[in-house]
């Protein structure tokens, strides 16, 4: 018996529907192959960024959720949740002057974290927001 879902997924990312299908719907020779990201050479000379930035993976232990409220994040030894940041080093450089601004941008993660002020919520997913990538921006 085939089954379908409808959930709304609870968070920042708010209004965004999606139809989830049960595994046992799809055959093995219905299943599309995911492409390969493209590969991104850092060291090309063609190509530089705008704006300088560092790059960090950080598993973080505890952070502020979306509604401003500190939360334990769960990372052990065996169940390790990681952030890949990228972290703007300035506001300014030679590329990105002017007018343009090097700014800040973030994304939303879903970690499983715990609220250390009450165990009998238990383990649960929340949303924290990481810095993403540092992009030069420009009035237009």
């Amino acid at each position: 018996m085939e089954e379908e879902v409808e959930e709304q997924e609870e968070g920042p990312p708010t209004g965004h529907r999606r139809r989830r299908q049960s595994s046992r719907r799809f055959s093995a020779a219905s299943r599309q192959a995911i492409p390969a990201p493209p590969k991104i050479d850092k060291g090309s000379k063609h190509l530089v960024d705008s704006c300088e930035s560092r790059i960090e993976i950080t598993t973080p232990f505890w952070a502020a959720n979306s509604a401003g409220e500190i939360r334990a994040i769960v990372n052990t030894k065996h169940f390790p949740q990681a952030i890949h940041q990228e972290i703007c080093k300035g506001t300014k450089t030679s590329r990105c002057s002017g007018d343009c601004t090097c700014e800040q941008k973030y994304t939303y993660h879903r970690l499983l974290a715990y609220d250390p002020e009450n165990d009998c919520k238990g383990i649960f997913i929340d949303w924290f927001l990481f810095p993403s990538c540092c992009a030069c921006r420009c009035p237009p």
